[in-house]
């Protein structure tokens, strides 16, 4: 498998700042498909009333995201072996940020970053911020996490890339976000600010290979669609508290889904390698 390692986490880690809205987050045209209704993290259009705000969504589905992660009880797999190439671009244009009462979303040109698996492309059209985290791995919630979204319109389905962060050292690449922010609810700023994602897997986190979880399940808000490749990394990124606190402040209290029964699913353990 060829990672052009220009990856996955200088995302995740220029993510530390945006989720999906088909169940992910978003009103931009080229994002995933989004739900016109009115839905919450809390109160009478909170998760547990999902299912009955609209007719055809999932979110009363089978095989729902996310999920707790208990390590012991993964199985070794080969999923990734499924990808032919990841490429992204050396240097990529931000479109625009946006803050749709959910989440903070950055929204990129997807023709420029494209995951090619199992002879389809999905292209990466956003990331978003989920704080608390929403899986949780071995039953531990940790403070934030990042949602990379690539979409195959082919397929009309979805590869996203799951980080976790802890509270830690600061990330540097949020001196480049950061400046971006506030953002008012329902506010979109066009950007098309460059950033470079030359940085390799072996410089961000130190390693020779990435260790990652792999399962099949849905988007995390509505319509919850279960159409879903989720690939989260086993390495916690890490942020300051004050990173974290500034994007909690610009985001709904708890903007997590509880974890969802697997009802049969496997998880499996792998590695993602250059």
């Amino acid at each position: 498998m060829k990672v052009k390692i220009n990856l996955i986490i200088a995302i995740t880690l220029i993510t530390l700042t945006g989720c999906v809205n088909s169940g992910e987050e978003h009103t931009i045209k080229d994002s995933p498909p989004h739900s016109d209704h009115k839905w919450n993290y809390s109160g009478e259009t909170g998760p547990q009333y999902w299912e009955k705000l609209e007719s055809n969504n999932d979110c009363g589905g089978l095989h729902q995201s996310p999920v707790n992660i208990i390590d012991l009880n993964t199985v070794s797999g080969n999923i990734v072996n499924g990808i032919q190439d990841i490429h992204y671009s050396e240097i990529d244009t931000i479109k625009s940020i946006s803050n749709n009462g959910h989440t903070i979303q950055y929204n990129f040109n997807g023709d420029n970053n494209i995951i090619s698996y199992e002879g389809n492309n999905y292209k990466m059209i956003q990331f978003h911020f989920h704080s608390p985290s929403e899986h949780t791995i071995d039953g531990v919630r940790y403070p934030m996490e990042i949602h990379a979204v690539h979409h195959s319109e082919e397929l009309d389905s979805y590869i996203v890339f799951a980080a976790l962060v802890k509270q830690g050292e600061p990330d540097p690449t949020f001196t480049f976000l950061e400046k971006h922010l506030p953002i008012d609810v329902g506010e979109t700023k066009d950007i098309n600010a460059t950033y470079s994602f030359g940085s390799t897997i072996q410089d961000l986190f130190g390693l020779d290979s990435m260790g990652v979880y792999t399962y099949n399940g849905s988007l995390t808000t509505p319509p919850c669609t279960e159409k879903v490749l989720w690939i989260v990394m086993k390495n916690a990124n890490s942020a300051s508290a004050e990173q974290i606190d500034l994007l909690q402040s610009l985001m709904p209290l708890n903007n997590y889904r509880e974890v969802q029964p697997l009802n049969g699913r496997k998880i499996f353990r792998e590695t993602l390698s250059d």
